[in-house]
C-alpha cells in the first residue's frame, strides 16, 4: 500500500505557502493531510507494537461492517503505546463546494471528498491527548490516504486530532475529512498505523449527495 498521492500534494501546497522562509499567515486555512512522523516501534508477529502481548486486539486483516468495533493499538509519542476501541460509524461523500475556501482553488478539482464519522474510546493506560488516530481512507486504487486537518474551525466536519487531553476511559465522536484523488473513489476505511501492518477494514454503504436529495415519504397520520 502507498500513502503518497494526497500527502505529496499537501507537501507541495505547504511549501508554496511557506516560500522564502516566512511563516505562513495565521489566516491561511487551507486543509492539509495529517501525518505522524514517529519511528515505528518493534512489532510482534501480528504487526502490533511490542508490549501489547496479552491484549485482546482485533486481528490485522479483519474486515468489519460500518458500526462494528475494533480494539487496536499503535505507538504514540515518546514510544508509548495507545490502545483504543475504534468504530467507523458512517461515511458520507460530499461535494467539493462543501470545502470551498478551505483547500487551494483548483488543486483538488477532480478529487472526491468524504466526511467520516468515527468513535474512539481510550481503552489503554496512556493519555491519547492530541494524537492522530491512524484511520485512513483506502481508495479504489489501493492507496491509503490520511485525514485532513484545517487551520480553523471547519463546522461541517471539524477534522483533526483527539482533544488535548484524552484520558483512559474517555470517549469521543470525531468527524474526519478525506479526499480520494482524481479517478478514484473510496473502497474501505482502514486502521493502518505503520507500513507493513495488514489493514483492519470497515466497509458498507456510502451516503452520497444524491441520497440527501431523495424525497422523503409522507408522514402517516
Amino acid at each position: 500500500m502507498q500513502r503518497a498521492s494526497l500527502l505529496a500534494s499537501a507537501l507541495v501546497l505547504t511549501l508554496a505557502a511557506c516560500g522564502g522562509g516566512e511563516e505562513p499567515a495565521e489566516s491561511d486555512a487551507s486543509g492539509t493531510p495529517s501525518a505522524t512522523a514517529t519511528e515505528p516501534a518493534a512489532a510482534d508477529e501480528a504487526g502490533y507494537p511490542v508490549g501489547t502481548e496479552g491484549l485482546e486486539l482485533t486481528e490485522p486483516g479483519t474486515t468489519l461492517d460500518l458500526g462494528e468495533r475494533a480494539t487496536v493499538a499503535w505507538q504514540v509519542g515518546g514510544g508509548e503505546v495507545g490502545v483504543a476501541e475504534l468504530r467507523v460509524d458512517r461515511v458520507r461523500e460530499v461535494t467539493l463546494e462543501e470545502l470551498e475556501g478551505w483547500v487551494a482553488d483548483g488543486s483538488m478539482k477532480e478529487s472526491r471528498p468524504y466526511f467520516v464519522d468515527v468513535t474512539v474510546e481510550n481503552a489503554g493506560e496512556t493519555d491519547l491527548g492530541g494524537q492522530e488516530v491512524p484511520v485512513l481512507l483506502m481508495d479504489s486504487n489501493g492507496v491509503l490516504g490520511p485525514p485532513w486537518s484545517f487551520g480553523g474551525q471547519f463546522r461541517p466536519c471539524n477534522s483533526g486530532p483527539l482533544p488535548g487531553s484524552f484520558e483512559p476511559g474517555e470517549k469521543k465522536a470525531l468527524c474526519l475529512v478525506y479526499l480520494a484523488p482524481q479517478g478514484a473513489s473510496i473502497d474501505a476505511m482502514a486502521f493502518a498505523p505503520v507500513d507493513g501492518f495488514e489493514p483492519i477494514r470497515w466497509t458498507g454503504d456510502v451516503q452520497t449527495p444524491a441520497d440527501e436529495k431523495k424525497p422523503r415519504g409522507r408522514k402517516q397520520r
